[in-house]
């Protein structure tokens, strides 16, 4: 009789610890997903941020594509209207005063 009383207390002792175990999991497991959530969060706004940062990138080469385009016109006005004045010149300098 004794004997199945130290048999059964160490039983409860033991299924005493396995809870205790059980619940260390859990609870480090409900915090490794709280932890997970958060960084899906942060992985999901760092996305957002870098198309944010991609959309930014492309107008900005769209822009400096214009202004070059814009600078070849230019530098193209600016030869024609050097050639212009040039001519108007030397038809100027034919006259007599």
């Amino acid at each position: 009789m004794k004997a199945q009383q130290v048999k059964s207390s160490q039983i409860t002792d033991s299924l005493k610890n396995m809870n205790g175990s059980t619940s260390k999991v859990q609870d480090a497991s409900y915090k490794m997903t709280t932890e997970s959530k958060k960084i899906l969060e942060e992985v999901s706004a760092l996305q957002e941020k870098s198309a944010s940062i991609h959309n930014s990138m492309e107008e900005m080469t769209q822009s400096a594509q214009k202004i070059k385009a814009t600078g070849t016109a230019l530098s193209e006005i600016s030869s024609v209207m050097e050639r212009s004045i040039r001519e108007i010149a030397s038809q100027v300098d034919q006259f007599e005063v």
